[in-house]
């Protein structure tokens, strides 16, 4: 086989494979220099068509001819990869799924079950179903026409009450006794007790343990859960939370470390921004997880009834 070089931008040769591998021997040649045969496409490095069997010996030493192959480079073929769509579908819910476990809303779970039952639906849809001698089988519309995922219930509505009612479980009662606009006491790590530069809007509430022997805890919001309750306004706006930080306690706020004993009441406060003017009445929603307890439920607070 007559082979060629490109040297220099000149084409050299033919060469057999013995000279080509007598001067990569001594040197004068490099592995990366292109060579071209019939049968090439384009001109390519020397070391990407050929098999160099025997390792060059330093020039002041007998020159052996290495033996060399032609690697047929139109033979190799392309491999694609490429990610199953049901891949993409189910990982979303997945991810879902786990952060579900940690928030713990209701609504992230029915979020959870309508990305399966997409999922479920986008897979039946995609993949077919079809059995033959060779026992090989695949899932498609045409088998599965007859399995259908029933359809989600609507979650159960949210309770709405006003200032002053109360929601009661097995467990434990809440009661908005009140809501008012006023300057907030806080005391401080060494236990003075001062006052907040700002009026907060503050929503008093009561908890009480329904249960004849377990110990009813308070769970607090953090950094990472976010808060047990929320706050907007009659066209959705998301009224922020008041935090005196890690310094300060308002008197009146429970925290993680405090117990209601059976059959007791413990008070508690939620501090926040006030509203805009024009507001028309506030929705309060708790995460019924401050006690433990599972779902939400919303406490209805017109403007007009807001102390101030």
């Amino acid at each position: 086989m007559e082979l060629f070089l490109l040297r220099n931008g000149e084409h050299v040769g033919p060469y057999d494979e013995h000279q080509i591998a007598e001067m990569l021997s001594e040197g004068s040649l490099s592995t990366n220099d292109l060579i071209w045969y019939e049968g090439l496409s384009e001109w390519k490095p020397i070391d990407s068509v050929m098999d160099i069997t025997t390792k060059p010996e330093p020039v002041a030493t007998a020159v052996r001819k290495a033996p060399v192959t032609l690697r047929d480079t139109n033979n190799y073929k392309k491999v694609k990869v490429a990610i199953p769509r049901t891949v993409l579908l189910v990982a979303p819910a997945i991810l879902t799924l786990i952060l579900g476990y940690f928030v713990g809303r209701w609504h992230v779970g029915y979020q959870i079950r309508s990305a399966f039952t997409d999922a479920a639906k986008s897979f039946s849809e995609e993949v077919e179903i079809d059995s033959n001698d060779t026992g090989e089988s695949s899932i498609g519309p045409s088998t599965l026409g007859s399995i259908k995922s029933s359809p989600e219930p609507e979650p159960d509505p949210v309770p709405q009450l006003m200032v002053g009612q109360t929601y009661s479980s097995d467990a434990f009662s809440i009661t908005l006794d009140s809501a008012k606009i006023a300057t907030t006491k806080v005391k401080d790590l060494m236990g003075d007790i001062g006052t907040g530069k700002n009026p907060d809007l503050t929503f008093a509430l009561t908890f009480k343990n329904l249960d004849e022997r377990r110990i009813l805890r308070f769970r607090a919001g953090n950094q990472f859960l976010g808060g047990n309750f929320k706050l907007r306004d009659d066209v959705d706006n998301v009224i922020r939370g008041i935090d005196y930080g890690m310094m300060s306690k308002p008197v009146g706020v429970l925290t993680g470390s405090e117990d209601i004993a059976p059959g007791s009441s413990a008070t508690h406060i939620e501090l926040f921004s006030i509203p805009p003017p024009k507001t028309d009445h506030l929705i309060l929603t708790v995460d019924l997880a401050c006690l433990g307890g599972e779902g939400l439920i919303e406490f209805k607070i017109p403007a007009a009834s807001i102390e101030k």
